[in-house]
């Protein structure tokens, strides 16, 4: 089972944004919120293309309306912009995560890992469990998309851009490490999806759906 983000960012603030801009700005990406809570993912598609003129230097409205296509299997657009959108913000976790999800959808489940691993670097660089210059030392040749052994050729990530995290790396942590965990699972990868499960668990010890996967994975085992 895949995590789907419900949490909503606020959206940042742009000093050089006439305020009335910003101010519609707001008001259309909580009306595109309200009308994704009623199902209602053509009209919130609108709200948010809006949003995205008056922004156009944010990534926020465009990963909202991926995950409006999303909901309508609409798979390929949702890539189409989730891949626009990862060409404006290279690091952000949030973006690398639907673009995972985007691809299992797919079952492109090959294509998907490298953007789940580099997010999840992302994280654990965050987290304080590997240091920043980690991001360039590991896998140096990779390219995205070409993955062949899942351990040694994923893409780099340029440290230079934000990871746009702020201070929920831990709620975005369990989300995108449950669905790589998941991903390598789908791959065969069973014992390591089950370290990735077994991480999930240490960042909230009490999460159903972790403990329903981890018993599943274990089933695979023959544990």
């Amino acid at each position: 089972q895949l995590f789907i983000s419900l949490h909503i960012p606020p959206l940042p603030h742009y000093p050089s944004l006439p305020h009335p801009f910003h101010r519609f700005a707001k008001a259309y990406m909580l009306l595109g919120h309200v009308l994704s809570a009623l199902q209602e993912s053509e009209h919130a598609i609108s709200s948010y293309r809006t949003v995205s003129r008056l922004l156009p230097c944010d990534t926020r409205p465009m990963l909202y309306m991926a995950r409006e296509l999303v909901k309508t299997s609409n798979y390929t657009m949702a890539h189409h912009i989730l891949l626009a959108a990862l060409d404006m913000s290279s690091n952000n976790v949030l973006i690398l995560n639907e673009l995972g999800v985007v691809l299992m959808c797919m079952e492109r489940f090959e294509d998907a890992l490298p953007y789940f691993h580099n997010g999840s670097k992302l994280i654990s660089m965050a987290r304080g469990l590997i240091p920043s210059q980690a991001l360039n030392e590991e896998d140096e040749d990779g390219q995205m998309g070409q993955t062949g052994q899942h351990t040694n050729n994923h893409t780099n990530t340029n440290t230079s851009s934000s990871t746009a995290l702020g201070s929920g790396h831990e709620y975005y942590g369990l989300e995108l490490f449950s669905n790589y965990a998941t991903c390598l699972r789908k791959l065969g990868y069973v014992d390591e999806s089950l370290v990735w499960y077994n991480r999930c668990l240490m960042m909230d010890a009490t999460n159903v759906t972790i403990h329903g996967n981890i018993a599943y994975t274990l089933h695979l085992l023959r544990r």
